[in-house]
């Protein structure tokens, strides 16, 4: 189980690592072009729904986790409408498909510290997903399609191997938790979770309650 833990805090610090570097990046283009009030705005909303994600994944992970199922399934519907140039111009919104895995892998962070096999999984599948959708433009391009290394290198690819990993990590991490359980953290009130805490709770019950003098 410590092993689990651990795992799970690796697993944490390095989708925040890489996050916070690749959004830092994301944000200086923002903040050059467009610039000015709409570049604070492309820089602003992204930051604001990461922090609503990880409060809700902190604070709700029962409710946090069937968002973050969605949130997944829109975010590889974006991508497909972006790596195809449907109804989204680059040169106006920005690359909303590498902003959006930024900002759920971001949130998922988060849910891998109550729900570490569930974040582990929606990170493989956002990882492999959006490769899939990249890959599926590359053959579609003919034999003047670029090399595979090129689509790890762009800007809608450039994260997808570290969010594999990660997911991986979160994964495994999952599995070696005690009895199955992912909350790393402790629940609210620091009151014992699982079956630990249920039995703690009988074994109290059982100290409080009254003795019968035995029957003659």
């Amino acid at each position: 189980m410590r092993l689990g833990k651990w795992l799970t805090y690796v697993a944490f610090v390095l989708m925040i690592l890489w996050t916070a570097a690749f959004g830092l990046f994301a944000a200086g283009y923002a903040l050059e072009d467009p610039g000015g009030v709409p570049g604070a705005l492309m820089v602003a909303v992204p930051a604001a729904v990461v922090v609503l994600l990880a409060l809700l994944a902190l604070w709700r992970p029962t409710w946090a986790s069937p968002v973050f199922v969605v949130l997944v399934a829109a975010v590889l519907a974006v991508a497909v409408l972006d790596t195809f140039r449907l109804g989204f111009d680059r040169n106006v919104v920005g690359p909303v498909g590498a902003v959006s895995d930024l900002v759920v892998a971001a949130g998922l962070a988060f849910l891998g510290l109550r729900r570490s096999k569930l974040a582990g999984l929606l990170l493989v599948v956002l990882s492999l997903g959006t490769f899939g959708i990249l890959m599926a433009r590359t053959v579609g391009a003919g034999p003047d399609r670029p090399p595979l290394s090129a689509i790890l290198t762009g800007s809608s690819g450039v994260g997808l191997v570290p969010m594999l990993v990660i997911g991986v990590l979160f994964l495994v991490a999952g599995f070696l938790l005690h009895e199955g359980r992912d909350d790393v953290l402790p629940t609210s009130g620091g009151s014992p979770s699982g079956t630990t805490g249920r039995h703690h709770r009988s074994t109290r019950r059982q100290a409080t309650r009254p003795r019968h003098p035995a029957a003659p």
